[in-house]
């Protein structure tokens, strides 16, 4: 009985152009998983008949950059990253989190519009992360 109820639903929300994409994909695959599952063997031919969803594939985008070797895993990433020249127009690297090292990627390719909100509110909440660590490491 539940599985009509939600084999209906599926094909509701697969049919409805109000449901993002996203959200019919999400039902698409549930619809699939459903269709290996035993408990709808007897649904098979009802699961075959829902409708197809076309998600057209993103462009994928590899960013390369060294990892710091670290002892004892902290659950953050930390990067390396040759820093932008500075004032002695000397050579030098920067540790960086992944982050970073993503947007210094979209920086280099010309994509800079946002950064400077981005560190701005960054700034923010590092500030706001210091003065709370003082606060409480003050006796």
């Amino acid at each position: 009985m539940y599985q009509s109820q939600a084999i209906g639903s599926i094909r509701d929300g697969l049919s409805d152009p109000l449901v993002r994409t996203g959200h019919q994909l999400s039902l698409h695959q549930r619809a699939n998983r459903m269709k290996e599952s035993p408990s709808y063997k007897n649904y098979h031919p009802v699961l075959s008949d829902l409708p197809t969803i076309h998600v057209n594939d993103v462009t994928h985008v590899t960013i390369r950059g060294q990892l710091f070797p670290q002892e004892g895993g902290t659950g953050k990433n930390v990067f390396l990253m040759p820093a932008e020249e500075g004032a002695e127009g000397g050579f030098s690297t920067v540790m960086c989190s992944v982050e970073e090292l993503s947007l210094a990627h979209y920086r280099r390719q010309g994509f800079d519009q946002g950064l400077l909100l981005y560190l701005f509110s960054s700034f923010l909440f590092f500030s706001f992360l210091l003065l709370l660590n003082r606060q409480v490491f003050t006796f």
